[in-house]
């Protein structure tokens, strides 16, 4: 590559970048009374090329442009202003919007929009988030703009998200190399004559994990665009982008607080009888179609109810946070046996409930039995514990063995296999030594007693 990014603070230390988020370039006061000095420039880092056809700059600094100006200095002061009030009312426009609107992914897609009516000049607004994982590529959360067209694909490199000050990066399309696409522009990789940007304005966006790093960047038709605007107005934009990122997860996180069922992931008693409900009016509403209309039958929905052995045996000996974990290590285990599209629910203490959507008896069944012969061969394992789950387990069919929820429990609770064993361990050396300490805990406990009552 003929150019890098500064994506930590350690590069940009060592190149001689600003580390610091700092609006415009570097001032002493006496300019203020007429007395200029020289503005410190960073040190070019020695592996990017004076020869480059992009080139990357940070939007914070004072590196020269190609003009010869300094990139914090406003090119157009008049320009600037217009677009500053312009960029102002959108953010007005957000700020209004968001304290009363959704805050959901949705409300993303609403700020590109906003702000893409505020200015012409801007082809293109998108905004993306990556974890700490090892993937290369990071698709957007939300984009819009009338560039849209000009890319197929708009997955930008991960190498490109900055997380410690926004970055500009221009290109000179006539004269760009295949080999020297990279971060911003590489959607036009493949698709040098379409665009129609020619600089772009990238932002992090800050999140209370660390795991989770955002980015928003605006493309311009102009280069001079985000040198005549100015940063703040733009940096503004993206903070209330933050909230509203911030807001949507809360309210994704409170979602998930209230469908699912914290120990074991699955959902709740409310969640899954609601599932049941729905999946019971699609066949009454199929059933009254069918009768007005030529359809075929509507297919029929299965339940499968199955509750856990003894499993306060596994509390009292191994501890109640080693017996959760055994709960939610075979929650997880019974959603693996399920299909795509089957619905799993903790129904009770030691209860569970799943949703079979399409699915006769004679398919139930098959479900059923390879549910109990993969824990007959595979035990739970939580804690550095191996436990062969002891549980019973039975099917029932809308429609034929009952049409109400309670009757279909009652049906599979009168007519369910067991699988093999209570519930045991198995294959756990540490087993032994944890029944010594309880009968010698037990025997202790019995002998102060007993000398309790001499």
């Amino acid at each position: 590559m003929k150019f890098s990014l500064f994506c930590s603070r350690e590069k940009r230390a060592a190149a001689g970048l600003p580390i610091t988020a700092l609006v415009g370039p570097i001032v002493d006061i006496a300019d203020r009374q007429g007395t200029a000095k020289a503005v410190s420039e960073p040190k070019k880092p020695s592996n990017l090329s004076t020869k480059s056809t992009i080139s990357t700059e940070s939007a914070l600094g004072s590196d020269e442009s190609s003009s010869g100006e300094r990139l914090g200095e406003r090119g157009n002061p008049e320009r600037g202003g217009a677009e500053r009030m312009r960029l102002a009312g959108a953010l007005h426009h957000l700020v209004r919007e968001s304290s009363q609107g959704s805050r959901d992914v949705q409300s993303l897609q609403r700020v590109c929009e906003l702000i893409l009516a505020a200015t012409p000049t801007l082809r293109l607004v998108w905004i993306g988030f990556c974890q700490d994982t090892d993937e290369q590529t990071i698709g957007p959360t939300a984009y819009a703009g009338a560039a849209m067209t000009e890319s197929a694909e708009w997955a930008l490199s991960r190498d490109s998200f900055d997380f410690v000050a926004p970055y500009k990066q221009r290109v000179d399309w006539q004269a760009t190399q295949e080999h020297e696409f990279h971060a911003l522009f590489s959607p036009w990789k493949n698709s040098q004559q379409e665009c129609s940007v020619t600089c772009a304005l990238a932002i992090p966006l800050h999140a209370e994990k660390s795991m989770m790093h955002g980015m928003i960047v605006f493309y311009a038709d102009d280069g001079s665009y985000f040198k005549d605007t100015g940063v703040p107005a733009f940096q503004a934009l993206a903070h209330v982008c933050e909230i509203i990122w911030k807001q949507s997860h809360l309210t994704f996180l409170l979602t998930q607080h209230a469908r699912l069922d914290r120990l074991t992931g699955l959902l709740n008693r409310q969640r899954i009888a609601h599932a049941f409900t729905r999946s019971a009016v699609a066949i009454k509403l199929a059933n009254t179609t069918q009768g007005t209309q030529a359809h075929e039958p509507a297919r029929p929905f299965s339940i499968l109810y199955c509750y856990l052995h003894d499993f306060s045996k596994l509390s009292a000996l191994y501890g109640w946070v080693t017996a959760d974990n055994l709960l939610a290590s075979f929650a997880t285990a019974t959603l693996s046996q399920l299909r795509e599209d089957d619905k799993g629910g903790r129904w009770g203490t030691t209860e569970f409930l799943y949703i079979l959507p399409d699915t006769d008896a004679m398919e139930a069944a098959h479900v059923l039995t390879s549910f109990i012969d993969h824990f007959k061969s595979s035990p739970v394992v939580a804690d550095s514990w191996t436990i062969r789950m002891g549980f019973s387990v039975g099917a029932a069919t809308y429609g034929i063995d009952g049409v109400g929820l309670d009757e279909l429990l009652q049906y599979a609770s009168q007519n369910m296999r067991h699988s093999t064993g209570s519930n045991m361990a198995y294959d756990s050396p540490a087993y032994q030594d944890a029944a010594r300490w309880r009968f010698a805990a037990t025997t202790i406990n019995a002998s102060s007693n007993a000398e309790t009552f001499r």
